[in-house]
């Protein structure tokens, strides 16, 4: 029965092809949403085929993977099995048609391919923020409890059958937690993490750089006088850049941060903080092609409302930022040749999945 689904996804994903929409794409900014009854939640993108992405919805019925052309029209929704207990996904990797969902289950670091009884760290309450594959390995990050504080988490599994090699947990006496990871240079693995443990007394960040065997080569820790929550990393252009929320630059309803740091010894280069009219975070970054970075997040704070896009040039110049209201929220975000494709939620009669396009 296992490789009987396995089979079906497979030939499910890779004939997408033949769906393919013939229209003509538009060239002015649209959102596309997939109204379902009840309430779906799809935190969860990552690249497929070409044009094609994936997108994991969790729904009160279980979970499906659907597949979302560059237009944002779905080609196909599809149930995926899950094993019980309360799953709950931070991401989605795609590692050769397997879809990988990592989060917690039961309040602990877990992973599955659905096909499988999910991978659990045992013993550990905590989670995991990422997963990525770096020179043929798959590396997962995230915290674990440790008494009354939080210790970072580093992991390494198996890239054929997805399952653990090996753990390791540090961290300074305060809360500390791992959020992203991302290839570097020369098959180096870069993490991200935000601790308490700085001399500012609030949130301050952390960058390590270790090699393809997971031994440490460089760490920074840097931080202004107010709350720096880093949220994720980008190596392009033969620089490292950092994104998240900050205060430290005079607003309290948090700022988008930016930072660029130089490969060679992870020195700051520049970072900027960015503001339009009220919360303003960058929860995700990607490379938008042409020495562009696309930014996004949420756009309000209490309660968490609207969506909030951000175009750079990799000096820090704003391209173009925007609000959309009419989203609960930005998720993650596509870059294509000529638009950005946001993964968001909609508050219809219900929540719905949506994407909103914006064209360059």
């Amino acid at each position: 029965m296992r490789y009987t689904i396995l089979l079906f996804l497979i030939v499910s994903f890779i004939s997408c092809k033949k769906d393919k929409p013939s229209t003509p794409e538009p060239t002015q900014d649209y959102s596309v949403s997939y109204k379902k009854p009840g309430d779906d939640l799809a935190t969860c993108m990552t690249d497929g085929d070409g044009d094609m992405s994936f997108i994991l919805i969790k729904t009160s019925k279980g979970f499906y993977l659907d597949k979302i052309w560059k237009d944002g029209k779905s080609l196909g929704r599809y149930s995926v099995p899950f094993n019980g207990g309360d799953f709950v996904p931070e991401g989605i990797l795609n590692k050769d048609l397997n879809i990988i969902a990592y989060g917690s289950l039961d309040g602990q670091p877990a992973w599955t391919d659905f096909l499988s009884p999910p991978h659990v760290l045992k013993q550990k309450q905590g989670r995991i923020f990422d997963m990525q594959i770096v020179h043929d390995s798959i590396w997962f990050c995230g915290e674990i409890v440790n008494g009354s504080s939080k210790d970072m988490l580093l992991g390494h599994i198996n890239s054929g059958t997805f399952e653990l090699r090996d753990t390791v947990s540090f961290g300074t006496s305060e809360n500390d937690g791992a959020v992203d990871l991302c290839r570097g240079p020369d098959h180096s693995l870069l993490m991200l993490a935000y601790t308490y443990g700085g001399p500012s007394g609030d949130r301050d960040i952390f960058l390590y750089q270790y090699d393809s065997n997971g031994k440490q080569m460089r760490f920074r820790q840097w931080g202004g006088s107010g709350y720096d929550q880093p949220e994720m990393l980008l190596y392009a252009y033969n620089k490292i850049f950092v994104c998240g929320h900050t205060t430290s630059f005079g607003d309290p309803m948090h700022d988008a941060y930016i930072a660029c740091l130089k490969e060679d010894d992870l020195s700051m280069d520049w970072e900027k903080a960015v503001n339009l009219d009220g919360h303003e975070g960058a929860d995700f970054i990607v490379d938008a092609f042409n020495k562009r970075l696309a930014l996004g997040s949420y756009a309000q704070m209490n309660p968490i409302h609207g969506g909030y896009g951000l175009l750079m040039d990799t000096d820090g110049n704003v391209i173009w930022q925007q609000k959309f209201m009419d989203f609960e929220r930005f998720y993650q975000v596509r870059t294509f040749d000529d638009h950005l494709m946001y993964l968001g939620q909609k508050k219809n009669d219900d929540l719905d999945v949506a994407v909103q396009l914006h064209f360059y």
